[in-house]
């Protein structure tokens, strides 16, 4: 009965993510569109500041949905194993990350860019791909975690094309300057 109620598990974090997925999508998405849309005439210190306040957004969101999975889930996976809940937790993660890549595409698609995104996204799924053929299934969840990084690796030089001379717009959320809430 150990594996049912990881199924369950899974199934439940399969819905908390999905949940997630669409509130981002309804709330962080469509403001992070159309204010990148009115950033192509603003300086590379007033894009910043925007695209600071809608990681600020997302991050915020993120760790709303985090909270309230970690409450839950101290309640009700008190027990499961470490590894069930560090998968189901990263399996979140991964979620969260590709979201936060969609902000990108969205910043770069506004930028008249979306060529050297689409080529950094067709290479980073060709060797993710390689990893996993290199890997092949006895090491799935290191495959997917040597991709998860490829993804962190890909997010940390976006933000140095992005922004060159100034600190990464991904870890805007620490720096006071960029939580200010208007442009």
């Amino acid at each position: 009965s150990a594996g049912y109620m990881e199924a369950g598990i899974a199934a439940l974090a399969n819905y908390a993510t999905y949940t997630f997925s669409f509130f981002i999508h309804k709330i962080c998405t469509p403001a992070a569109a159309a204010l990148f849309s009115h950033t192509n005439t603003l300086t590379k210190d007033e894009q910043q500041q925007a695209f600071g306040l809608t990681v600020k957004l997302f991050f915020s969101l993120a760790t709303l949905a985090l909270s309230i999975l970690f409450f839950y889930g101290w309640i009700t996976l008190s027990d499961l194993s470490f590894k069930t809940i560090s998968y189901t937790t990263f399996f979140f993660l991964v979620h969260v990350m590709e979201h936060l890549y969609t902000l990108y595409e969205k910043f770069f698609m506004a930028q008249n860019q979306a060529k050297l995104s689409a080529l950094l996204n067709v290479t980073t799924c060709l060797f993710a791909g390689y990893v996993f053929w290199m890997l092949h299934t006895s090491f799935f969840i290191e495959a997917i975690i040597i991709s998860f990084c490829i993804r962190i690796g890909l997010l940390i030089f976006l933000s140095y094309i992005i922004f060159p001379s100034k600190k990464l717009p991904i870890f805007s959320i620490f720096y006071k300057k960029h939580l200010k809430t208007s442009i």
